[in-house]
């Protein structure tokens, strides 16, 4: 699992730099990193009782971030259809 949250979250940042610097690689690094956050997700909250560990304002946390990663994901593909990114 550490392996997945470390693809996750710097999957996200390499992803964010890219974007920076519009690269088209953006779209399937973003997406690696949202395919490894449902993996991490759903070992904390299904597997493992994150729920009772968390509470709710991991609960929270973890659904603001899985937005904010969708988002990136969507935005990055939606850049690279409109030929911003190469």
């Amino acid at each position: 699992m550490v392996v997945f949250w470390a693809l996750a979250v710097w999957g996200s940042v390499l992803g964010s730099i890219l974007l920076l610097v519009r690269k088209g690689w953006a779209v399937p690094v973003f997406l690696v990193s949202l395919v490894c956050m449902v993996v991490t997700a759903f070992h904390n909250f299904v597997l493992a009782n994150g729920m009772e560990i968390m509470g709710g304002v991991g609960t929270v946390f973890t659904i603001a971030i899985f937005a904010i990663a969708v988002f990136l994901y969507m935005y990055s593909k939606n850049m690279r259809t409109k030929g911003v990114l190469g």
